[in-house]
């Protein structure tokens, strides 16, 4: 699922240090400048040898909300790379989650894990995470 910058274009994400200005559903527009970052990429090697609640979610967003991108994987022990995209030049958080009818039915807990990185121009990064058991992931209120 991609949320970025309220278009289906998975590449480009809106610009939100210059203004935004509404054009009022105009459909002839002149001399207008457009302004979007370039995502780029990076490679996730996720690991999961045990996963008794069979689904984790891995959110990656941005401070100001210009890119939300949820990915899902599924199985009791996951072993997986993806090729997913950031923004540089910005606080992305990589949030490792399990939200589960089990543990919302227990006093509405998840299991979370944030790592935040602020990445630089480089075009494609590499992250490497493993978890013995999902069990590893801290428990925190929803």
């Amino acid at each position: 699922m991609v949320y970025g910058g309220y278009t289906s274009q998975n590449n480009y994400v809106v610009d939100v240090v210059h203004p935004l200005y509404p054009f009022n559903y105009s459909h002839l527009l002149r001399n207008v400048a457009l302004r979007a970052r370039e995502l780029n990429y990076a490679r996730i090697n996720l690991k999961v040898l045990s996963n008794p609640y069979d689904t984790l979610y891995l959110d990656i967003s941005t401070y100001y909300g210009e890119l939300y991108l949820r990915n899902l994987f599924i199985g009791t022990s996951i072993d997986t790379s993806i090729l997913t995209r950031y923004l540089p030049d910005a606080l992305n958080t990589f949030d490792y989650h399990i939200s589960s009818t089990y543990l919302l039915d227990s006093g509405w807990y998840r299991r979370t894990m944030t790592d935040s990185l602020v990445t630089k121009m480089d075009d494609t990064i590499t992250i490497s995470k493993t978890f013995n058991s999902a069990y590893d992931i801290p428990l925190a209120p929803y």
